[in-house]
């Protein structure tokens, strides 16, 4: 990790980071919205930005200066509809090239574009001088998905298995 990032990292600690995201139907979504999004949150309070896409970190980073941590990620739309968050080297490439620091990407088992493993991301991401934190989400706290995802297994055991049922 570079210096640089690891200053960014110091500087999240104990504080408050502030996605600057907006949906493609909200009339905030736009580069130019996000930085005085995320130039607002500074002022507030935040000590770091979460921002979505090498344009917006771009224009984050221009308002902000060098100093202000920014967390980049690159949503990807799945064809199943779901969005996996950085899902390769290059996305990661992409957003660290627009100037964020420090990178968060999809953890998951779920395979990603291109067939890279997540170790190959992470390491592409170490290599380019950043990322050294995880951060889950979902797994540990969204318990409907948690939940479907055990009744789906349930489900598929059950069928599996000519309908045995297991008791307790």
């Amino acid at each position: 990790m570079d210096r640089a990032a690891r200053a960014h990292l110091d500087q999240l600690r104990g504080g408050l980071t502030v996605s600057c995201q907006a949906d493609v139907d909200s009339p905030l979504h736009g580069p130019r919205s996000m930085a005085a999004m995320a130039r607002a949150a500074l002022l507030g309070g935040a000590v770091g930005i979460r921002a979505d896409g090498a344009a917006d970190v771009a224009a984050i980073r221009a308002v902000l200066g060098p100093d202000a941590p920014i967390i980049g990620i690159a949503k990807a739309k799945q064809p199943d509809g779901s969005l996996f968050i950085t899902p390769t080297a290059g996305s990661a490439r992409a957003v660290m090239a627009a100037g964020a620091r420090l990178v968060a990407l999809d953890g998951t088992r779920r395979s990603r574009s291109g067939g890279e493993t997540f170790a190959a991301v992470v390491a592409a991401i170490h290599a380019a001088g950043a990322a050294a934190f995880v951060v889950v989400g979902t797994a540990i706290t969204n318990p409907t998905a948690i939940t479907a995802h055990f009744v789906a297994a349930l489900e598929g055991e059950r069928r599996g298995s000519g309908g045995a049922r297991a008791s307790g």
